[in-house]
């Protein structure tokens, strides 16, 4: 991996902490909605640490989550269940960011926040085993 690539994968993983930590106090104070959108951001960051870590860089979404599905569920180093997380949070996070009438319960943001933490460990000891 080149040395800038190593370096904006340290930042990817580094946003991916804090976004998680983000989403933990914010789930405390009663911010759902926020707080799933941060858990979503979460696995984002670390789907977007794993891809730059093959030499791919998305800017959208849709491309990351359709080009970590590629690479890294079809060969399967990561599970199918473990994908459909980053799916659903990705889900979860529209309707907390845009959904002006529609919510996100409490158990709904605490449910997306712990499959967000083992979703960004799976793909972390993944990235290690690369």
């Amino acid at each position: 991996m080149k040395r800038e690539n190593s370096e904006e994968v340290r930042e990817l993983l580094r946003r991916s902490e804090d976004n998680l930590a983000a989403a933990i106090e914010l789930l405390n104070m009663g911010y759902n909605d926020i707080s799933a959108s941060r858990a979503y951001y979460a696995m984002f960051y670390t789907a977007s640490a794993a891809l730059v870590m093959r030499g791919e860089k998305f800017s959208r979404h849709s491309a990351v989550i359709a080009s970590f599905g590629k690479l890294f569920v079809k060969n399967g180093s990561v599970d199918k269940e473990t994908f459909k997380t980053l799916q659903d949070g990705f889900n979860l996070r529209n309707i907390g960011d845009y959904g002006a009438l529609e919510h996100i319960t409490t158990e709904e943001a605490r449910d997306i926040l712990g499959r967000a933490e083992k979703f960004c460990e799976t793909v972390r000891k993944t990235m290690k085993n690369a």
